[in-house]
């Protein structure tokens, strides 16, 4: 471990902070997200170990100064009887100590990723550690899924994204420190090109209520279905320039009647990685009945 280390933990987040600058909660909100990614790193890196195995991060410090916060990782809901050896625990924890301080260290000195072959690289080191540390006593392994992998760098770069460009953070761990890159920019249909294998579309009729309409024409519309929220672009542009032009009335809480594009996109694993709506056409415009009342319960 690094110098500085405490008694039972595992590893470090420092975060060097702009001393008298404004929002300092940028500071707790940067460390709380981080700690919030990791233990999602750790199950979802666990679960291509055993699915059944659970993980917890335990703070174990916290230093002032530029903020330290210490932590260990605990494995949670296993069976001890099935462990092959009374170190296995210990071996799983430095295995995900390990794994975490490679993709912070692999996204060092990138602006954001562009080609298939940095995400692989990612899968194939995180494979040799685990193959490194014999965390589970076989023989072969299977790498990580292409999207958990990369819900854990959207969630690593989504927490360090309140951090000016005077703050900066780093891991610390046994094996050294890695800076966090606060240059890199996640961009999630950038990454979605890249790793998309195959797409199926299907169009439909449907009635969407109305959450928020884009006045402007540049971004989605925001809708709900049944229950569920949904962000669509408006493609009928003869439709939508009468709306922009204030032709066509539509406010929160009304509804279109619409025939939409949906569009499902799965990843090389064959999982769904995503749905895309497009709305190719506006059939009719449905009048809230209690116009007014809708927004103030909306949520």
């Amino acid at each position: 471990m690094a110098k500085g280390n405490k008694i039972g933990a595992d590893f470090c987040i420092e975060i060097d902070f702009d001393k008298g600058s404004e929002h300092p909660s940028r500071v707790f909100s940067t460390l709380s997200s981080l700690i919030d990614t990791f233990e999602s790193i750790d199950n979802d890196l666990v679960a291509s170990i055993d699915s059944k195995i659970e993980t917890v991060l335990l703070l174990e410090d916290i230093e002032s100064g530029s903020i330290k916060a210490w932590l260990s990782s605990k494995i949670k809901n296993i069976d001890d009887t099935a462990l092959k050896s009374g170190d296995w625990k210990k071996i799983v924890g430095l295995y995900l100590v390990k794994a975490k301080w490679f993709i912070i260290k692999q996204l060092e000195g990138k602006v954001r990723i562009t080609d298939i072959r940095e995400i692989e690289e990612l899968q194939e080191g995180l494979l040799s550690i685990a193959e490194e540390t014999d965390v589970r006593h076989l023989p072969s392994y299977v790498p990580i899924e292409k999207t958990k992998l990369l819900k854990g760098v959207e969630g690593i770069t989504q927490a360090l994204s309140p951090l000016t460009e005077k703050d900066s953070a780093t891991f610390v761990s046994a094996d050294g420190s890695a800076s966090f890159n606060l240059e890199f920019s996640y961009v999630l249909e950038e990454i979605e090109e890249l790793i998309i294998k195959e797409s199926e579309s299907s169009e439909l009729t449907m009635i969407l209520k109305v959450k928020r309409p884009d006045y402007l024409g540049e971004a989605m519309w925001e809708f709900r279905h049944a229950k569920s929220p949904m962000l669509a672009k408006v493609l009928h542009i003869d439709w939508l320039q009468k709306f922009q032009d204030r032709e066509i009335d539509v406010r929160p809480g009304d509804s279109l009647r619409v025939r939409i594009r949906q569009t499902l996109n799965y990843d090389y694993d064959h999982n769904l990685i995503s749905t895309k709506y497009e709305v190719l056409e506006v059939l009719e415009v449905l009048r809230n009945s209690q116009s007014g009342q809708l927004d103030v319960f909306d949520g």
